[in-house]
């Protein structure tokens, strides 16, 4: 019987160390880094192609107005471009709370009259992340959680995930949203 609780003992310790050691090789093969920053809006461009739809100054906000009355105003083809800058929104990224970061361009492709293939491209000084995420109703992607593509320079091969929530306009009329990324970072091997 002792040499029984011998084996089980030398079993459990041996597999708490074959876990110990997973876990450290994990995480010492990949970050993991959460950073909120808020989006203002600095420009937007759109093209409507044939069918025309679009508001020429409001766009597609002004235009898909009349889709909740039954008058389907996008067209494969379409599309609609927001940029904007980044802004801290605590102290991150070797920066203080309040600082610009980087730069984020939000792109609506309209596939069809009700499919949206919404696109985020992040520039931040170390490298370019790229998400994308599809909706059947393009009202689903204004608060959506957007899959990381790939990035490169300092985040190059990363995953994980960006969430976009619209929070309404500044006084100036902007465009105004939190994202948050939440990245997985390979970290080099040593």
């Amino acid at each position: 019987m002792r040499r029984l609780l011998i084996a089980a003992f030398s079993v459990l310790v041996a597999t708490s160390v074959l876990v110990a050691a997973a876990t450290s090789a994990v995480s010492a093969t990949s970050a993991t880094s959460n950073v909120h920053v808020t989006w203002t809006e600095t420009g937007w461009r759109f093209k409507d192609k044939p069918p025309r739809g679009m508001h020429p100054e409001f766009g597609y906000f002004m235009a898909l107005r009349n889709w909740d009355l039954g008058e389907v105003t996008v067209s494969k083809g379409d599309w609609e471009l927001y940029t904007g800058v980044l802004t801290n929104n605590r102290a991150q990224l070797g920066k203080v709370a309040g600082a610009a970061i980087g730069r984020a361009a939000w792109r609506f492709d309209y596939q069809n009259k009700t499919m949206v293939v919404a696109k985020v491209t992040t520039k931040l000084p170390a490298g370019t992340i790229y998400a994308q995420t599809r909706a059947h109703d393009w009202k689903l992607v204004n608060r959506a959680v957007y899959k990381v593509k790939r990035g490169t320079g300092a985040y190059r091969g990363v995953t994980g995930s960006v969430t976009v929530m619209p929070m309404g306009h500044t006084m100036k009329g902007k465009l105004n949203a939190i994202f948050i990324y939440n990245l997985e970072l390979p970290t080099p091997e040593l």
